[in-house]
């Protein structure tokens, strides 16, 4: 899953594919926790970029 998650923010795999194999090996009842990190991750990510008051 992990490898995945890499190729995605690498820009090696496009959003789609992510999100097909994503489902693979995820169950159904787990498809929130990985919607739920990836927003954690881009929440993040944007906390770290917003400049300094």
């Amino acid at each position: 899953y992990f490898a995945h998650v890499e190729s995605l923010f690498c820009m090696k795999a496009r959003n789609e594919e992510f999100d097909h194999q994503a489902r693979l090996f995820l169950e159904r009842d787990q498809v929130y926790r990985h919607n739920d990190l990836l927003l954690v991750i881009v929440k993040k990510c944007h906390s770290l970029c917003q400049p300094s008051p």
